[in-house]
């Protein structure tokens, strides 16, 4: 008897591109900050940054932890 596979609805594999999306802006925000600050070109406080930047994460993280309580 052959190994069943899970069925994957649609809308399961476009939550994945959002999130994988999102995931590479975010990437490319992070690069861009550690970028100035080896440059030594950084206004602001660093903590408040890095506060946000849990923000942004959460949603991106919670999204995945869905998905892999899903499967």
């Amino acid at each position: 008897m052959a190994d069943a596979y899970p069925i994957v609805p649609l809308s399961f594999i476009d939550g994945l591109h959002d999130l994988n999306t999102a995931l590479e802006v975010y990437n490319q925000l992070v690069q861009s900050w550690v970028q100035r600050a080896l440059d030594g070109d950084l206004a602001g406080d660093p903590q408040t940054f890095l506060t946000g930047l849990d923000f942004m994460f959460k949603p991106i993280l919670e999204g995945y932890q869905g998905i892999h309580e899903q499967c």
